[in-house]
């Protein structure tokens, strides 16, 4: 019954069209070549104006050449290429691996020894996501870390660590001291932390599991984040004005800010879930991004410590490492076996 009111219609419309508008351009008595010339020029020029302006004014738009918004403005270090920061907060991991293509999972490196068998500090593994590579860099950043912990990581989703998964057979796993948890959680994330943990505890390891941190706002379809938006909507402010309204905006959006009822979920079910496990620690990365009451989202030199909604920045895995050892934020953890 559908089908055939279908082709009704599509018939109905053919004529339609052939009726009011292809008969009366083929009418020549009506409608010159002339007036068709003049009417396309006129509706070109018009389409034109119209996406020029509209493109010159949206800041939904991610590209256009028009587009004032694509004009970063010169301001200290700030760079507004959020691809290349991205590019350069895995660059420290593929230098190490020596795998240009390292990325957030599946990279034959992480089933290499990391860990130096003559090394006196203790073997620390980060698991995850690209959340994971922050985590390493910020800690790689750390003083006080690097004191202590010799780092791997090992790129996989939480989901996908089956008890028979090969990660538990890799060399970094075997010789970690301290097995941190970092990712972006799901639910399947969260419903598998159970055996994981018990995986864990029965290897002899010491765990740490990470919390879902706050989402950031982004803007022109993640072209921009929150700290990209202050810098372009107040280009008049000197460099210390523009920073501290930076970090005022995320301190504002973490206190103030939507509730997200499903990070919230999350956590609570991973601090009930490691609760239940003795050799576990769970650790909270929004304590050294929002320290002493204020989130930093930019350096004084107004260098981001985000490129979109919450992955660390170089710069910002350098600012977050030092809170890092004004909070002793890692101490809390403490390891079972110290070579």
């Amino acid at each position: 019954m559908l089908l055939g009111l279908m082709v009704v219609l599509t018939f109905f419309l053919a004529y339609c069209s052939w009726r009011w508008i292809e008969a009366p351009f083929r009418n020549r008595s009506l409608i010159n070549r002339n007036q068709i010339a003049v009417g396309s020029i006129c509706g070109i020029v018009i389409a034109a104006g119209v996406g020029f302006l509209g493109g010159g004014q949206s800041e939904m738009l991610q590209v256009g050449w028009a587009n004032p918004l694509n004009s970063p403005p010169q301001v200290a270090l700030y760079d507004s290429d959020n691809e290349a920061l991205r590019l350069q907060s895995w660059e420290p991991l593929r230098k190490k691996t020596g795998d240009a293509n390292y990325s957030a999972s599946n990279n034959s490196a992480d089933y290499n020894a990391w860990f130096d068998p003559l090394d006196f500090r203790a073997n620390l593994l980060l698991v995850g996501n690209s959340f994971s590579k922050d985590l390493y860099n910020t800690l790689s950043a750390s003083r006080s870390v690097r004191e202590q912990y010799e780092l791997a990581r090992f790129g996989v989703q939480i989901r996908d660590l089956s008890y028979g998964h090969a990660f538990f057979d890799s060399p970094n796993y075997r010789q970690a001291n301290v097995v941190i948890l970092v990712t972006r959680w799901t639910d399947a994330d969260v419903e598998n932390l159970a055996s994981l943990l018990a995986r864990v505890r029965h290897d002899g390891k010491t765990a740490g599991v990470v919390k879902a941190i706050t989402e950031f706002p982004e803007y022109r379809y993640g072209a921009w984040n929150l700290a990209d938006k202050i810098v372009f909507e107040n280009r008049s402010l000197t460099n210390s004005e523009t920073a501290n309204l930076i970090n005022k905006s995320y301190t504002d959006f973490v206190q103030n800010g939507p509730v997200n009822q499903l990070q919230i979920a999350h956590n609570l079910m991973i601090e009930e879930v490691s609760s239940n496990f003795p050799n576990v620690t769970v650790l909270d990365r929004m304590d050294y991004i929002c320290a002493k009451q204020e989130c930093i989202g930019s350096s004084p030199s107004v260098e981001k410590t985000f490129y979109d909604y919450g992955h660390h920045t170089l710069s910002g895995a350098d600012i977050f490492g030092r809170q890092i050892d004004d909070l002793a934020w890692l101490d809390q953890v403490k390891t079972k076996a110290v070579r």
